[in-house]
């Protein structure tokens, strides 16, 4: 864990440069399936369609299109993402990656929220003088924290939603 505010600040930086190479690789970083994240799951899915400049060529329309008709029709996931990866631009990467700031950092001061917190959850665990917990028994023990734990260690696209959950908790 980060142990100030700079090293924090460092790991912020990670965060946001995961989920964006996750959207330029056609993926979502943030899961639709509940609040606060689907906000930034919408926003991710219109940054694949800003282009850059004005002007839309026949070529992107066309792309556009046919992204349009694969999410409709049930596509697989991988011809999904690689219409996504043809419609990036550097302008709808701009715009996601301050969508993935503002959804760490300035919504409700999530990330810092969340850090700020882990001394909470430990010191019952290291002041109890009990043996070191597993790792399934620890994110039991973090309570709102364990969507974060089970992100990171699974799944890189879910980590930012689960930052998001788990600093919203009460």
């Amino acid at each position: 864990l980060p142990e100030s505010k700079v090293s924090l600040s460092a790991v912020k930086e990670q965060l946001l440069d995961c989920a964006c190479d996750l959207w330029r690789a056609g993926q979502h970083a943030c899961t639709d399936a509940y609040e606060p994240s689907a906000t930034c799951h919408a926003l991710e899915s219109a940054a694949w369609l800003i282009q850059d400049g004005p002007g839309e060529s026949e070529e992107r329309r066309i792309r556009t299109v046919s992204l349009f008709e694969a999410e409709l029709s049930g596509a697989p996931k991988a011809q999904i993402e690689s219409i996504r990866r043809r419609l990036v631009t550097s302008a709808g990467a701009m715009y996601v990656r301050a969508a993935y700031e503002y959804f760490l950092d300035r919504q409700h001061g999530t990330l810092e929220s969340l850090w700020a917190r882990t001394s909470e959850i430990a010191a019952p665990l290291v002041c109890s003088g009990a043996a070191p917990p597993s790792a399934a028994s620890a994110a039991r023990a973090a309570g709102s924290s364990s969507s974060l734990a089970a992100a990171a260690a699974s799944s890189p696209s879910l980590l930012l939603s689960s930052v998001a959950a788990a600093a919203a908790a009460p």
